[in-house]
């Protein structure tokens, strides 16, 4: 098959989707087959055939013979007439995608989660992705989303066929830009005539000569509020120190010289006795340098504050591990269908709001995902999978509630997804 050139493009900004350790750009032969069985020629040359060219960086091609041209460039009924097609063309592929992740074979179910994430297309770079070959609709940089941990447009495209007209550019009125002008001057000299006679009232300048001549006294009487609260401020700073102290003396807690205090502590599952000013975690060392951890490598993720119950994945080797978190239903069956994972991060109950692919030079790699103060669920399975091509060892599994750390250390196979994991369980 002869191929029409179209573009070279990068994914800089963008994440490469996928499913089970396979990008859908790099299965593209595959795929392509599978929908021209399914659907034929004209649905399957949707998507341009990429070549890779390294670095994140891909060579386009079309199946149609033709002059290549960006969608935007085209007149308005060109260009709403390519929209059709392709919304067209779109909602065939989602279709088929949806059918096939429903099939008893598994090969099939394996091609309708690639399908899905081929048709994810950020609608941000619409402009940049939807190109015109033979007046016929092709998508570059397809099978990619937003590369930020609060993008939530992840998911099939949807392309509108409504042209937007542009708005009319209205005349300029020159008479009223003068009197605009005219009232800015006025206003000005007001503002000036004001200043002059508060300070020449206030003795800073003669009623004639420039100068200083005096100044006005400011007399400001002590404020017994202000002293009151003053000594409050103090008494208080004084009640913090000694309890600082008790809390670095007590045998349990062994962080005399840490400046870290566990402030990502959640309110959901919390066991602390926050209004005693006596209490002091009785889990012993351990549990404190587990807090401690965790808000390091919240703090180095730039992370915001969970209020819910926060799920972790820590790891040290450098290869690709995604954390992923399954509701269980009140008959304790997992649910699939409400997955939270690195491709699919925002959901009712939970968002997945750190993630890392393992490529950084840091010491320990981690993701969280954070499940609601008020989420539909009260008990969850938390596992991840393995992208890499090694096995990786030691893996931490972690949920924080409060002031409890449940944890579990498992081994996970090279491109594989780990069958159990950490259960966990919200308390009222």
């Amino acid at each position: 098959m002869e191929r029409q050139y179209i573009t070279d493009t990068s994914y800089s900004g963008l994440r490469l989707m996928g499913a089970r350790g396979y990008t859908a750009v790099d299965t593209w032969e595959n795929l392509d087959t599978f929908i021209r069985n399914e659907l034929g020629d004209k649905d399957a040359n949707l998507l341009a055939e990429p070549e890779n060219l390294g670095g994140g960086s891909y060579s386009w091609f079309s199946a149609w013979d033709g002059q290549a041209n960006l969608a935007k460039d085209l007149g308005p009924q060109a260009y709403e007439k390519v929209c059709h097609k392709a919304a067209s063309s779109l909602a065939k592929l989602k279709d088929l995608a949806e059918r096939s992740k429903d099939a008893s074979d598994r090969q099939v179910r394996l091609f309708g989660e690639i399908l899905w994430a081929a048709i994810t297309i950020p609608e941000e770079r619409l402009e940049h992705s939807l190109y015109c070959v033979d007046g016929n609709p092709v998508f570059v940089n397809w099978g990619a989303r937003i590369d930020r941990p609060e993008y939530d447009g992840a998911g099939p495209l949807v392309v509108s066929t409504k042209t937007v007209a542009k708005p009319i550019e209205p005349k300029k009125d020159y008479l009223y830009q003068v009197i605009n002008a005219l009232l800015w001057l006025v206003f000005i000299a007001v503002c000036g005539f004001i200043h002059v006679k508060l300070i020449d009232g206030c003795g800073m300048f003669g009623a004639y000569n420039l100068g200083p001549l005096g100044h006005c006294e400011l007399v400001v009487e002590a404020s017994e509020s202000l002293e009151s609260e003053s000594m409050e401020t103090m008494r208080l700073q004084n009640e913090f120190l000694a309890l600082q102290n008790r809390a670095l003396d007590n045998e349990y807690c062994d962080i005399a010289g840490a400046q870290n205090s566990v402030s990502n502590s959640p309110s959901n599952n919390s066991t602390s006795n926050q209004d005693d000013d006596t209490f002091v975690p009785k889990a012993g060392k351990q549990l404190v340098a587990d807090h401690l951890l965790l808000n390091s490598l919240l703090d180095e993720a730039k992370a915001a504050t969970c209020s819910g119950v926060e799920v972790f994945a820590i790891w040290n080797d450098a290869v690709d591990i995604d954390l992923v978190l399954y509701p269980i239903t009140p008959t304790d069956e997992i649910n699939p269908d409400l997955l939270v994972d690195p491709y699919n991060t925002k959901t009712e109950y939970a968002v997945m709001d750190v993630s890392n692919d393992g490529s950084t030079a840091q010491e320990s790699h981690m993701e969280r995902i954070c499940i609601s103060e008020d989420a539909e669920f009260d008990k969850y399975l938390a596992s991840v999978y393995n992208n890499g091509d090694k096995a990786v060892q030691g893996v931490k599994l972690l949920s924080r509630g409060g002031d409890l750390i449940d944890q579990l250390e498992i081994d996970v196979a090279a491109n594989s997804e780990y069958e159990l994991g950490l259960n966990i369980t919200l308390q009222d």
